[in-house]
């Protein structure tokens, strides 16, 4: 059966459950043949940020956390990646936290780009932090 896309407003709930009979976060829709996918967010004005936590879910079957990521922010010329993460851990990890690190950068929207995983697997983002410096 064809998956419609998780509910984009579970990623940033503020939930962080890795339980696999509550379902919670957000996924691409399955129908989407792309090996990538993307999450954005509008933080309504310009904020100075220094680091984002990212948590993926996976259960062993269906579930699986991304092969990689890039975290951008939206400059006048376009999505630029955000310069030096230092990331813990340095590929991403399923049910547990993500971090990246980064000298400060002032932006209004930022987005995430998935890649993988493989299909049928399908990647579930549990939720997204941004923070201050």
């Amino acid at each position: 059966s064809a998956d419609a896309a998780a509910p984009v407003d579970q990623a940033i709930d503020g939930r962080l459950w890795f339980f696999p009979e509550i379902s919670n976060g957000w996924s691409p829709a399955a129908v989407d043949p792309s090996p990538t996918s993307w999450y954005m967010l509008d933080l309504r004005k310009v904020r100075t940020i220094g680091s984002v936590e990212l948590s993926f879910f996976a259960d062993g079957k269906r579930y699986q956390q991304p092969a990689s990521f890039l975290l951008q922010y939206r400059t006048d010329a376009g999505w630029r990646e955000i310069p030096m993460q230092q990331r813990t851990p340095q590929s991403p990890i399923p049910n547990g936290e993500n971090q990246a690190v980064f000298p400060s950068i002032r932006a209004q929207e930022l987005r995430v780009v998935f890649t993988g995983p493989v299909a049928p697997r399908r990647m579930r983002l549990i939720e997204i932090k941004v923070f201050a410096p």
